[in-house]
Formats: structure tokens, sequence, C-alpha cells
């Protein structure tokens, strides 16, 4: 990935500092490639016991990767969603002059509160999304019993 820097030119596109992302994705692909490499040598000393667990654990957590790819996926949608909803509302709220009008001046609080409430207030809404695709139950129940304490 240092090479081809396509990590930095995506977070140079999203506006953020993607400095360190090649470590830990070098870390994560040589720990799970070494975790391979001792499966392998157990079995081959005939360690059955521990390979048994070793592959279960190791299949749990590949059954797991793919549920953490499509909840990236998705938070990078919405938060491409949200940061464009953001920059379109302070847009049109900035060509209507509203801080003007409100006698605000130039500091423009109103239009950068708006833009941050739809910012986080779109992040919100599809966090319960999130959390179901990565079958994370115990906390969308968690946020569904607050959304029931809301109501009332």
């Amino acid at each position: 990935m240092s090479k081809i820097n396509i990590d930095d030119k995506i977070a140079k596109l999203l506006g953020q500092d993607a400095s360190g992302s090649e470590k830990v994705v070098g870390a994560f692909v040589f720990y799970g490639f070494l975790l391979f490499i001792l499966i392998f040598v157990l079995n081959l000393v005939d360690q059955k016991d521990l390979v048994d667990s070793l592959q279960g654990i190791l299949n749990s957590f590949l059954d797991f990767v793919p549920k953490i790819l499509g909840a990236a996926v998705l938070g990078f949608i919405t938060y491409i969603i949200a940061k464009v909803v953001r920059e379109v509302l302070s847009g049109i709220l900035n060509s209507a002059r509203v801080d003007e009008r409100l006698g605000t001046g130039e500091a423009k609080p109103i239009i950068s509160a708006v833009g941050i409430v739809a910012f986080y207030g779109i992040i919100l809404l599809m966090l319960p999304q999130v959390l179901a695709h990565l079958a994370l139950l115990e906390l969308l129940e968690l946020l569904e019993l607050l959304e029931l304490l809301e109501r009332f």
C-alpha cells in the first residue's frame, strides 16, 4: 500500500489523514499469515486438539470478515452522503445569507451548526443499520432500548 498510495489518495479525497494505515494492514496480514503457518506446523507434529481449536478461531474470524467489510462499505457510503448533505445545506444557507439576516455577522455560527447537526444526524440514523449488518445484537438491542426511552 505504501508503493501505490491508494489509501492516501482516498483519505485526501475525503479530507482525512491516513498516515500509518499501511502498518496496520501489514501487521494484520502478517499475523494472519503467521496463524496459517502455526496451524500447518501443529498439524505436522500431530497436535490435533490444538489444530482444531485454532481452526475454529480462524473460521469464526473469517466468517466475520464479510460482515466487517459490508459494515465498512455501509459506513463509508453513509459518511459520503452525510458530508455531501452538510456541504449542500451549508451552501444553500450561505447563499440565502441566513447568518447576515439573523445578525450574526461574518462568524457564520448558524450555518456551521446546521451543517454539523445534519451531518451527525445522518450518521446516527444509519448507525443501527451498520450494527445490524455486523450482527451485534446486544448493541442493537441497547440502541432500540434507548430509542424507546427517548419516546417517553
